[in-house]
This record gives C-alpha cells, structure tokens and sequence, in this order.
C-alpha cells in the first residue's frame, strides 16, 4: 500500500515545517502518483488565483518534479524560490501477486526467509483441496540458485530439483 505525505512549509511566518498524510492509500504506485498530480494542480490552481480584488499576486507558485522529493511546490518572490510544499509518496511493492487462469488463480509470493530468500507460486483452485503443487526459487550462496518443484499435493517434499546456471554458458 503506499500513501502520500506532505511536508509543508508557511513562507508568511518563519515556523518549523509540518506534515500532514492523505488519509487516502493506494494499491499502487501509479494510482498514488496520479492522485499527487491531481492534488499539487489543486494546490497550484489555488496559489495562483487572484485575490478578492482580482489582482494578481507578486509571487508565482510552480510545480518542480525533478528534486529529491516525488513533487515540490515553490514560489518565486520575485527574487528567489522557496519550497512550499514536498509531496512524497510513501510505501513498499506489494509481497503478492496473483493471476487467474482457466485451471484456477496463480499466486507468487515473496519468500522472506533470510537464508533461503525466493519467490514460491502456487495453483489456488475451486476444489476442495485446492491448494496443488508450488514452484520455489530459492537463491542461497551456498546452493545457488534453484527451482524446488512439487509434483505430488500429498507429499511435503519436493518432487524435483532445477538448478539455474549462471554465468559461462560456452
């Protein structure tokens, strides 16, 4: 899940900065990125109204999405700029992954054991043991890399071993 956090700074009085969370999450990177898009032009668009006697401000606020932050807002002041406001986007990659298919959903899962990390994917099905056979892939400095494959839902060890070649194929 990832979340969008900003750290926003009052340019009118010299105060710490503070931050505020989108209480909104997100599925995605993407979706977050859309919505932090979305919500900068809002702040933008408000910024750069004229004021209630329709004159224009002296500061121009932009929008800067090439610094250290996912978005900065700034305003020029005629002088120089200053940050307003760092949008960030928050969060790690999703641990799973599925798929459907025709013979049921393929699940890919991150396999987080520190001293055989891989990725296991598994057959979830409608039937009543639905669970059926995994492919593991493990890399370990002692054994490598490898494919563990279970043939046979009844027997908790695996039916084969695929190592992975690496390196010289000559």
């Amino acid at each position: 899940m990832y979340r969008i956090v900003l750290t926003c700074f009052d340019s009118n009085i010299k105060a710490e900065s503070y931050k505020e969370e989108i209480e909104q999450e997100f599925n995605s990177r993407e979706d977050a990125e859309i919505f932090m898009l979305r919500s900068m032009n809002d702040e933008l668009s408000t910024l750069n109204q004229p004021d209630e006697n329709n004159v224009p401000h002296t500061r121009v606020f932009i929008a800067d999405l090439d610094g250290e932050h996912d978005a900065i807002v700034r305003m020029w002041d005629g002088n120089d700029y200053w940050d307003v406001t760092y949008y960030d986007i928050e969060g790690d990659e999703p641990k799973e992954f599925s798929i459907d298919t025709p013979n049921g959903k393929l699940i890919a899962k991150a396999v987080e054991d520190v001293s055989f990390p891989g990725i296991s994917i598994e057959l979830i099905t409608d039937e009543a043991d639905g669970v059926y056979p995994k492919v593991l892939v493990e890399s370990t400095k002692e054994k490598g890399t490898r494919c563990l494959i279970w043939n046979d839902e009844h027997d908790e060890d695996f039916s084969y071993i695929i190592p992975m070649r690496m390196g010289d194929r000559s």
